[in-house]
C-alpha cells in the first residue's frame, strides 16, 4: 500500500477517517463500484484494495473466485496441447522441431487466459501449468500408443 496513495497533511485526522489522495485515477485506486470519495475509512480502504487485487468477485455480499471458469480453461489447455504433445514425441529431442512444440502453445494459452478474464491470480497458475503439461504428456503417450499398434500389427 505504500506509494500508492499519499496523506495528506492536516486535513482528515480524525479518529476512524483518513483523507487520501491518489496518485492513479479514481477508477484504478478504489475498484469497481465502489466510492471515489477521497474520505474513507482506512478499514474499509483495505479491503478494497485487497478485494481488486486477489480477483474476488461480489455478488449480493457473496465473495467467490469462478473455479468452473478456471476448470473449462483448463480442460481447453490440455485438449489444446494434445496435438503439440504428439508432435513432440516423435522428434528428437531439444532440436528446433521440439522446442517449437512445446513453446508454440504459449503465446495461444496467454491469449486464451486474458481472453477469459481469468488474468493473473495466483490460484490460476497450479493448475493452467498442470493442465499445460499434462496436454503434451498425454499427446507423447498418444503418439506411443499408436506407434506400438503400428509395429505390432
Amino acid at each position: 500500500m505504500k506509494g500508492l496513495f499519499t496523506r495528506l497533511p492536516g486535513k482528515g485526522d480524525g479518529p476512524k477517517k483518513v483523507l487520501f489522495k491518489p496518485l492513479y485515477p479514481k477508477r484504478y485506486a478504489f475498484g469497481r463500484g465502489e466510492t471515489t470519495s477521497l474520505t474513507l475509512d482506512r478499514t474499509r480502504l483495505e479491503r478494497v484494495l485487497i478485494r481488486e487485487r486477489s480477483g474476488i468477485l461480489r455478488s449480493g455480499g457473496i465473495y467467490f473466485m469462478l473455479p468452473m471458469k478456471l476448470l473449462l480453461i483448463s480442460g481447453v489447455v490440455l485438449l489444446l496441447n494434445l496435438p503439440f504433445g504428439y508432435w513432440r514425441a516423435h522428434v528428437r529431442k531439444f532440436s528446433l522441431p521440439w522446442y517449437l512444440a512445446v513453446h508454440l502453445p504459449v503465446p495461444l494459452v496467454i491469449s486464451l487466459r486474458l481472453a477469459s478474464g481469468i488474468g493473473w491470480h495466483k490460484i490460476s497458475f497450479p493448475f493452467l501449468i498442470g493442465a499445460y503439461f499434462g496436454g503434451q504428456l498425454l499427446g507423447g503417450r498418444i503418439h506411443r500408443g499408436r506407434s506400438k499398434r503400428r509395429s505390432e500389427g
